[in-house]
């Protein structure tokens, strides 16, 4: 449910996996940030007006910055509403993506892509070239390609690494903040540049091999001199050295935490999951760590089940996903299981999924073994039933479901669309 498409031609596929990538970033990021906080309390009015206008719509996704994604059934073109169910923004997007920092990106063809604010208004719009797909600390990434690279002519680099242009930085009234002049953008196979954001108010870059750490002014704050280095998240920057072990930098550039984990996941809320001596282990800022006894630490991989790798959880308003004997739970930063080991590993036909979520807005999503799901609390109570389909995690008071092909939403004290008009 978190991209929203609607023409199934093949372009339009690729380019609404990419905006996958816009939501995952700004559900990963600081939220707002427009400077106007989204009320998470939902009027009975509110959902009944949500309740009428739903039928028109093919799809609906969660609130974002008081916007929802919604799809009409009869055009197959996106827009968006807003609580009172007024579609503030016409449905005239072939692709349309949650706001972040005031942004959304939407396809207004097949040729054309391009930002717009919260009225709809276009502030960007450009063609078929790469293009960041939501903006990072108020900058938009962009790829000023070398001549001929849209053929194929890329520069190939010793190890392999295909090089076709520079990166640069647009800022939100789209001129250029940091000019594509010093650092090179590498190239999948497939032609799709791939593109670096800010995080923390740092930047990833690289050039001829070197990879290094730029701020939103595109100055040098430090080179990375590792093997393999993450963006950052939480103050902190995962590094694995020549042995690939995993430890992590401070914003200077300095190792805070030395590298000694086979595996480690980002930093949130000052903790962070890692394995050690085949143990999954909780550390915090310092280094300091709690070894979690019993639990498993080499999981599942969510696209090939035949090559499983680590599931490494993040923590969530004080809570953490693991797993203990192959079923999902939650520890708080100290280790102390907080709700029971009780949600099955669930598994399709080629993948493995996590049936626990991170908790937002003092719920969590879960999956029952029906593969149905609902939402609990804090203290693992199931306040809202497993009856849906499927489902989005609480955003702004509500969350986007699915029940026998229907879209609706819930409220976090468990007031449904669905039930309405009953």
């Amino acid at each position: 449910m978190k991209i929203h498409r609607v023409r199934l031609t093949a372009m339009l596929l690729a380019v609404a996996s990419l905006m996958l990538m816009a939501v995952s970033a700004c559900k990963q990021g600081n939220g707002n940030a427009t400077g106007t906080e989204a009320t998470t309390e939902v009027s009975q009015d509110e959902l009944e007006a949500l309740a009428a206008v739903l039928p028109k719509y093919s799809y609906v996704n969660n609130f974002h910055e008081g916007l929802a994604v919604v799809c009409d059934a009869k055009t197959e073109l996106c827009g968006y509403i807003d609580r009172t169910g007024r579609e503030v923004i016409p449905c005239q997007f072939f692709v349309a993506a949650d706001f972040c920092e005031g942004m959304a990106r939407v396809m207004f063809d097949e040729g054309h892509n391009g930002f717009i604010d919260h009225e709809g208004n276009v502030v960007m719009k450009f063609g078929d070239t790469q293009r960041g797909y939501t903006f990072h600390d108020g900058l938009l990434c962009f790829c000023d390609e070398f001549e001929g690279t849209r053929a194929g002519d890329y520069v190939q680099l010793e190890d392999g690494t295909l090089v076709g242009g520079l990166l640069g930085f647009f800022d939100k009234k789209g001129n250029v903040a940091i000019a594509a002049d010093t650092y090179e953008v590498a190239y999948h196979e497939n032609g799709d540049a791939d593109l670096t954001d800010f995080h923390d108010g740092l930047c990833r870059v690289w050039k001829e091999g070197q990879t290094s750490f730029i701020d939103t002014k595109g100055q040098l704050v430090f080179d990375c001199n590792y093997l393999d280095c993450s963006d950052f998240s939480d103050g902190l920057c995962r590094v694995s050295n020549e042995d690939l072990l995993t430890g992590y930098l401070d914003k200077s550039g300095h190792e805070v935490i030395p590298c000694r984990y086979t595996l480690a996941g980002d930093f949130s809320e000052g903790h962070a999951f890692a394995v050690r001596d085949d143990r999954l282990i909780i550390i915090d800022r310092k280094g300091n760590e709690t070894p979690l006894f019993d639990f498993d630490a080499t999981l599942f991989n969510f696209d090939e089940i035949d090559a499983p790798e680590p599931f490494i959880g993040k923590f969530s308003e004080g809570l953490g996903v693991a797993i203990r004997d192959g079923k999902f739970g939650y520890v708080d930063t100290e280790g102390n299981i907080v709700i029971p080991f009780r949600y099955p590993i669930g598994q399709e036909e080629y993948y493995y999924t996590q049936t626990a979520c991170d908790f937002h807005e003092g719920l969590a999503l879960v999956y029952d073994s029906q593969k149905k799901c609902g939402f609990i609390d804090r203290e693992g109570n199931q306040v809202i039933p497993c009856r849906f389909d499927s489902g989005e995690e609480m955003s702004e008071g509500l969350a986007a479901v699915v029940l026998d092909g229907r879209y609706g939403y819930v409220t976090a004290d468990g007031r449904c669309t669905f039930d309405l008009g009953k």
